[in-house]
């Protein structure tokens, strides 16, 4: 992900992310203040430098608000992953902002889809729409910010309601 000259990565097998602030001729391994497992999807504030919003692979959602030198947990609402053994971890699987809205945010996990309307400081679970288990990916239309997509293991589903109801696109 890239915002003017800062570029993030999430490093999957040594966790935390990759950043270069000089266009990627430089690069630092960083982790989310001693938190070291994996960031996954990662989205810049469009017109804020200083806000920076990630998933990790089983922490959740995080947020900062100081152009990345700290992060707060915003995972409120999310329910933990179901697995064996059970752990209570929380997998963000992808996240899209609304174009007109970067408070509107939608993400998933192998347990749900999740909708934030606050900028992730609260989270409502949308259920299985959009989505069988794990979501990869989300995308929400530049032009109508009620059509959203998820990108899963087992195709892409398509909602014309704000992740309320979804059909199967053909893909």
């Amino acid at each position: 992900m890239l915002f003017r000259s800062t570029i993030m990565i999430g490093a999957r097998w040594e966790g935390g992310y990759h950043r270069s602030d000089d266009g990627g001729d430089t690069w630092q391994h960083l982790d989310l203040g001693g938190i070291v497992r994996r960031v996954d999807p990662i989205l810049f504030h469009p017109t804020d430098p200083n806000i920076i919003m990630v998933g990790t692979h089983h922490q959740g959602f995080f947020k900062s608000y100081n152009h990345g030198s700290s992060w707060v947990s915003l995972s409120h609402g999310m329910r933990p992953q179901r697995r064996t053994p059970y752990y209570g971890a929380v997998l963000v699987g992808g996240l899209a902002a609304a174009p007109s809205n970067i408070n509107v945010l939608y993400t998933g996990s192998d347990n749900s889809n999740w909708k934030s309307v606050d900028g992730g400081l609260s989270w409502q679970e949308l259920g299985k729409t959009l989505t069988c288990p794990f979501a990869r990916s989300f995308a929400v239309d530049p032009t109508n910010e009620n059509i959203v997509y998820a990108g899963t293991n087992v195709g892409v589903y398509k909602s014309t309601d704000g992740g309320a109801t979804d059909r199967k696109s053909v893909v």
